[in-house]
């Protein structure tokens, strides 16, 4: 396994069957107390629940709209994307990324970083600044 990561930089690395953890390493810092921004590896785990709850019949299908199981985005451009379109990162609403570090203050993603991780953490999905934009800058992915 070291070898492996001392070819593959990783912050950090974690293996579990069932309810066991049964490695867990981390470099460059960061240990098990700190929080990572996910990015990337959510759109997996995010496509693989999807599919879990597809064959489990809690989600009819990848064509149905993001509101027909999150009420709070009923009429909202969000709400009216296919689940399809977040799984293609394709949804053409509007959010802004920026890679300006730690001084960016305007970003939607600076936004939602500090109200998932900062003094003001959001309870509810519905209290999102980063999920209030209405706007769709370009047409949602449609097959």
């Amino acid at each position: 396994m070291a070898e492996y990561l001392a070819r593959n930089p990783t912050t950090g690395l974690l293996i579990a069957h069932d309810q066991t953890i049964l490695y867990e390493h981390y470099q460059y810092g960061p240990t098990n107390h700190d929080r990572f921004l996910s990015q990337s590896m959510a759109k997996t785990i995010t496509a693989m629940l999807i599919g879990i709850a597809i064959s489990e019949g809690a989600i009819h299908s990848v064509d149905d709209t993001v509101q027909t199981y999150v009420p709070e985005l009923t009429g909202k451009e969000i709400g009216k994307t296919p689940i399809q379109a977040f799984l293609h990162m394709a949804s053409g609403i509007a959010f802004t990324q920026s890679s300006q570090g730690a001084d960016d203050r305007t970003s939607d993603d600076a936004r939602l970083d500090r109200e998932l991780f900062g003094k003001d953490k959001i309870s509810t999905i519905d209290q999102s600044s980063a999920l209030r934009s209405d706007a769709r800058l370009t047409p949602s992915f449609l097959r």
